[in-house]
């Protein structure tokens, strides 16, 4: 697959995927393809620059549009908790 239809669908991720860090909205998430170098299995990754924001807890929520019976339904995919020192 060519470099430009892979950026192509990596952008239009931000369409399916809402991103919340401690329940702000993140918005412009650069999402790029990635195949995890142990399972092989494709997915997405973005990355964050924290490098200006104080230490302490943080908590990321990932939620996804879902086919539900015909409709788009936001639901909640993926929920971390970490710590940034």
């Amino acid at each position: 697959m060519n470099i430009y239809l892979e950026s192509l669908k990596a952008a239009s991720i931000d369409e399916f995927l809402t991103s919340k860090l401690n329940e702000k909205l993140m918005e412009g998430m650069d999402w790029l393809f990635y195949d995890h170098p142990v399972t092989g299995e494709r997915g997405f990754v973005s990355y964050i620059d924290m490098e200006d924001m104080p230490s302490g807890k943080y908590f990321i929520e990932l939620s996804i549009k879902e086919d539900r019976n015909g409709a788009l339904e936001t639901c909640r995919y993926r929920e971390m908790p970490f710590i940034k020192e």
